[in-house]
């Protein structure tokens, strides 16, 4: 009753004002006038409503330019936005979607509509998503879900295009799809938002608390090593004090002169062990000189030859120009030493050991793996070999102490520990790559002194 009213007072508004703009344009027709009082009141009706009609229809075009400025308003939204947004029906095809879903899925729009929408989604998170909507069309609820859209396996492809990949993009991107069922449950109306960035930064968010809590790890262990090995260097030095004391009191007795060399020989050997624990907690004290690192290495030739069987070949591979590190020289016979041995273990039967050195200018560049190198001048020092490589598992704990891929007994795992620490101790870098099978590849970066301090 209330709206019959409502539109029974906007008639009569309507009337008068036909009324007054029918007054305003003059005087009737005196043919009219002259053929009585009805006829004039019959027309002057039809003008009314004549004028009525035209009222109505400027109001209805008026308002349908502003329902189609509303519409182009929403379909610009709707069709822009930065959201991709579709919908699907119960049997999971598409229905209706914008130009970022159409985007997202790297397929023309007109040739989505009417094709499933599971097809574009990764094949391991297709039961999850035909799960979820099973769950949402039978209980009429909201859900969402991340999926790996995959482009590539899109059909129908693009004009010019028979393959249907994006030319743009061609990598799984990872989508989060927030979904609602309509109120008859006739279809499913999902956003999809991009989100493959924030995932690879969370990734190497991870990657970076990995290494923060392996480097902590490290120096934790490392300090601990420090004190024990200075302890025990202590000890040694008191061993080998008394054992040279004991030889220089009786030369008569060979036999026990003999056990006195084994002896000293045991201590040195466990004196060894200290230092290379000193120097991976970095407290080995050492006195760095300006050298030729290359003449340093080729020297070690011949004895590296030794270290190795006849079944395994060294090569070196020197730079063309002359490279000048600061750095203690037994420091660089030890890695060698250590990296050559630990690659000799690592082949089966026969193989080879190269080792390189090069210059390297470094302008924001990160060697895979590694910390980014500050911008300068690196000498890189290079040992690979071909042997039975490492896992992941191991390639993650490479440089942990005790940690090591040899059999029980054959290696106290402290090798590769003492480069980490030694590498450090001097301003360095290392990067290490390996497959299972196919050898592995340890690279050093050291300052280059160019005589600049």
């Amino acid at each position: 009753m209330v709206k019959r009213n409502k539109r029974s007072a906007g008639l009569d508004a309507l009337q008068r004002r036909a009324e007054e703009r029918l007054g305003k344009r003059g005087e009737p027709d005196p043919v009219i006038s002259s053929s009585g009082e009805d006829l004039r009141r019959i027309v002057h009706e039809l003008d009314v409503h004549r004028i009525e009609l035209e009222m109505q229809q400027e109001e209805l075009l008026r308002s349908r330019a502003a329902l189609e400025e509303s519409l182009g308003r929403y379909l610009e939204l709707y069709d822009f936005a930065p959201i991709g947004y579709l919908s699907i029906d119960n049997e999971c095809k598409i229905l209706q979607l914008n130009l970022m879903a159409s985007k997202l899925l790297g397929i023309e729009r007109s040739r989505l509509v009417g094709q499933r929408f599971d097809r574009y989604v990764a094949i391991q998170d297709r039961q999850a998503l035909n799960g979820m909507l099973s769950g949402l069309f039978a209980r009429n609820r909201a859900d969402a879900i991340e999926l790996e859209l995959e482009p590539w396996r899109a059909e129908p492809a693009l004009p010019g295009n028979p393959s249907g990949i994006d030319a743009h993009r061609r990598d799984p991107i990872t989508v989060l799809v927030d979904a609602v069922v309509s109120d008859d449950a006739s279809q499913c109306r999902m956003a999809l938002t991009d989100i493959s960035e924030r995932k690879r930064i969370q990734r190497e968010n991870d990657v970076l608390q990995a290494t923060v809590a392996q480097v902590r790890k490290l120096e934790s262990i490392g300090r601990l090593a420090g004190g024990v090995a200075h302890d025990y260097n202590n000890m040694f030095q008191v061993m080998l004090g008394n054992i040279e004391l004991m030889q220089l009191a009786d030369r008569a007795l060979p036999v026990d002169q003999l056990m006195l060399s084994n002896l000293r020989e045991s201590v040195m050997k466990a004196s060894a062990l200290t230092r290379q624990l000193l120097a991976f907690a970095r407290n080995q004290p050492y006195s760095p000189e300006i050298l030729d690192i290359t003449v340093t290495v080729t020297e070690m030739l011949t004895m590296l030859g030794h270290l190795v069987c006849e079944y395994i070949s060294i090569s070196f591979l020197p730079p063309v120009e002359q490279l000048m590190v600061k750095m203690d020289p037994s420091q660089i016979e030890q890695i060698v030493v250590n990296l050559v041995i630990n690659a000799r273990d690592a082949i089966q039967e026969r193989g080879k050991i190269e080792i390189a050195i090069s210059g390297m200018d470094v302008a924001g560049m990160t060697p895979g793996g590694s910390p980014a190198l500050p911008d300068g001048r690196y000498v890189c020092l290079s040992v690979s070999d071909d042997g039975r490589g490492m896992d992941g598992a191991m390639l993650e704990n490479v440089f942990e102490p005790f940690v090591s891929s040899k059999a029980v007994f054959e290696g106290a795992g402290l090798g590769l520990s003492s480069v980490y620490g030694i590498v450090k101790q001097n301003h360095g870098f290392i990067e290490v790559s390996s497959k299972i099978g196919q050898g592995t590849r340890f690279d050093l970066y050291f300052p280059r002194y160019t005589g600049i301090v």
